[in-house]
């Protein structure tokens, strides 16, 4: 699976296009010990988190992989509608070969961030179930567009405006 230095180098880039003169670094653990239950931290030089993921990761019988979001939520609201979670939403998808993302309990940050994600083909649908879930099928052919080595993908998820 992808190191978790994949994300720090896009949060790298990421934050020289937006001026964030910050030094971010990931770190992906259990949400407790011995929990299934993983959180995706974003922090900065001084262990500050800026941002977080609460998800799980389940395959099911015909081996497609899905992502229980949880939670997520950027702290400083400086950083908010800047794309970061749109990075971190991709490093998932690419780290776990995710086929669907479902968003528990969503909000409307969720809603508006699941439809740019549509917006940008990085899911091919994005459907509200009853009983407060979001469902979202990866695109997996423009993802793995996106995650090509020349870094190029990801430098124009990083600019679009």
């Amino acid at each position: 699976e992808p190191p978790i230095s994949i994300l720090e180098g896009w949060l790298a880039k990421w934050a020289e296009h937006n001026n964030v003169k910050r030094d971010l670094s990931a770190r992906l653990r259990p949400q407790s010990q011995g929990s299934d239950i993983l959180q995706l931290d974003i922090l900065d030089s001084s262990n500050a988190k800026l941002a977080e993921v609460v998800f799980t990761e389940m395959c099911d019988r015909e081996d497609k992989v899905f992502l229980f979001i949880r939670n997520q939520i950027i702290y400083d609201t400086d950083l908010r509608r800047r794309r970061l979670m749109t990075l971190l939403q991709l490093f998932l998808i690419h780290r776990y070969k995710a086929d669907i993302i479902q968003y528990m309990t969503p909000t409307e940050d969720n809603r508006q961030q699941t439809n740019g994600m549509k917006r940008h083909e990085l899911f091919e649908d994005v459907i509200e179930e009853i009983g407060d879930i979001i469902v979202a099928h990866v695109h997996k052919k423009n993802v793995a567009e996106i995650l090509r080595h020349d870094g190029q993908g990801i430098h124009q998820i990083i600019i679009k405006g």
